[in-house]
């Protein structure tokens, strides 16, 4: 378990203010990149994985994640698959 930091970062934001302030930029990404990709054929699960696969690499980046390329494709790949099924269940719904 994880310990959750309150430390004030002035102007009344908090570290968990700033932590969710950016899950929220994550998920307008999904969002816009399951729009993007929504007519994307037989290939569309491909597409959506690869996509969300390449974000999570930049956020890792981000943060300065060391490992090689291969080892986080290796340790993100069944949640990547897992929610871009999640994200194709609701364009199939939302058409």
């Amino acid at each position: 378990m994880h310990d959750v930091h309150f430390e004030d970062l002035g102007h009344g934001i908090t570290m968990i203010d700033a932590q969710l302030y950016r899950q929220g930029q994550v998920s307008t990404c999904l969002v816009e990149m399951a729009h993007e990709h929504a007519n994307g054929g037989a290939d569309r699960h491909q597409i959506l994985c690869e996509a969300m696969m390449q974000l999570l690499i930049r956020r890792l980046r981000d943060h300065e994640c060391a490992l090689p390329e291969e080892e986080i494709r290796e340790l993100l790949a069944p949640d990547v698959d897992l929610n871009a099924q999640g994200l194709e269940v609701w364009l199939d719904k939302a058409a």
